[in-house]
């Protein structure tokens, strides 16, 4: 029982966290907000993913450092019906031209809603604790699109996951990238 009290204060800390992370920032630049696809490769499931990332500019890092709460539902007509809530911290490994190679680690809820009668479920309840490490790459499509790919291992069910998905830039200036004699040019100093 205390087990299950400490990986859910854990977890409820670490998303808190990650929540609070925009709300204490300054400056909003670089914020994306986005989603995408999952694939699990062993039960080949799909699912949904919808994800916001906040970079932490005081943290000189490798590459930098980003907090990236996120939610993934796998639907109904997969065989393992679930919802996974948390968050990713990402820390930048390399930067080539427009290209990020990141490392990362999540911390999860996760509801198995058809575990009751499903054959995978291999002495899990409805509410588990999830943690996932992998790594993952995005480039930048344009002017504010950013396209990634992520692979990662689920440590509890140990099931890799892919992930493929798109953000936008909220900070994203689109001054010029259609011509409109309405739009003033921006100043320049």
């Amino acid at each position: 029982m205390k087990a299950n009290y400490l990986k859910v204060s854990l977890f409820a800390a670490f998303l808190i966290l990650s929540l609070n992370t925009h709300a204490q920032r300054r400056q909003y630049e670089n914020n994306k907000i986005g989603g995408g696809i999952d694939f699990n490769l062993i039960r080949l499931g799909l699912g949904l993913d919808i994800r916001a990332e906040f970079p932490i500019k005081q943290i000189d890092l490798l590459e930098g450092l980003s907090i990236v709460p996120k939610l993934s539902y796998y639907p109904w007509f997969n065989r393992v019906h679930e919802l996974y809530l948390g968050s990713d911290v990402h820390l930048g490994v390399y930067n080539y031209e427009s290209w990020k190679f990141y490392g990362l680690v999540n911390l999860s809820y996760n509801g198995f809603i058809n575990y009751e009668n499903n054959l995978y479920r291999e002495d899990k309840g409805f509410s588990n604790f999830g943690m996932d490490i992998g790594g993952g790459v995005k480039t930048k499509l344009g002017k504010c699109l950013h396209p990634y790919l992520e692979l990662r291992l689920n440590l509890v069910f140990i099931e890799p996951h892919i992930s493929l998905g798109m953000l936008y830039d909220l900070n994203c200036d689109r001054r010029g990238a259609v011509p409109c004699s309405k739009i003033p040019p921006q100043p320049s100093f």
